[in-house]
């Protein structure tokens, strides 16, 4: 049975393979962008519902 460190480790090394291949085809910097995009929209909608939250009590 592997450690729980082991199975961390493996984890870690996926992910920084990931990452390179990734970053060598170029691919990553879409999945920024696309994280940025979502995120961006997420705040919008967030900051729009405590402004209506703010009117209604006010």
């Amino acid at each position: 049975m592997a450690s729980k460190w082991q199975k961390r480790l493996v984890k870690i090394g996926t992910w920084v393979a990931a990452e390179v291949v990734l970053t060598m085809a170029g691919a990553d910097n879409l999945a920024d962008y696309s994280e940025f995009v979502f995120s961006d929209r997420g705040i919008t909608q967030v900051t729009e519902a405590i402004s209506n939250l703010i009117t209604l009590v006010l």
